[in-house]
């Protein structure tokens, strides 16, 4: 049997945001399969802007710090968090989204990216207690 990884997601801040994705890839490049629940503010993440694409990775998302911190990581050639995102949805990794903050939060499926799928506690529990590894961000 695969080892798992679960992750909660409640936070959009660029920093935090970086560390999900970049431990959600390492666990997928290690075979794990990897679930990501998103709840809360962690849930603006998975919100499509006027493309396809993310809200967060649209402009002026994170502010002007995030405009500082991208010319930083590309002079270090640093992977960019639209590469770490593509990485963890190639890889596999599993988004849920907490459908009672969508409820809180007035956000309907339809407000979604694609391929995101809806979850209660109940899905999060099911998830967390057959892995082997569970972290909060």
């Amino acid at each position: 049997m695969k080892e798992k990884a679960t992750i909660i997601c409640s936070t959009s801040e660029f920093h935090k945001v970086y560390a999900l994705f970049n431990i959600a890839n390492g666990c997928a490049s290690f075979g794990m399969d990897v679930t990501i629940f998103f709840t809360f503010d962690g849930l603006r993440l998975l919100r499509k802007g006027h493309t396809a694409a993310p809200v967060f990775l649209q402009e002026g998302y994170f502010g002007p710090d995030k405009e500082k911190m991208i010319e930083h990581m590309k002079a270090r050639e640093i992977t960019s968090l639209e590469e770490q995102f593509n990485d963890v949805q190639e890889l596999g990794v599993r988004f849920i989204a907490c459908d009672m903050s969508m409820d809180m939060l007035g956000i309907d499926e339809d407000d979604l990216i694609p391929g995101v799928a809806v979850g209660g506690i109940g899905t999060y529990v099911s998830e967390a207690k057959s892995s082997d590894i569970t972290l909060f961000i």
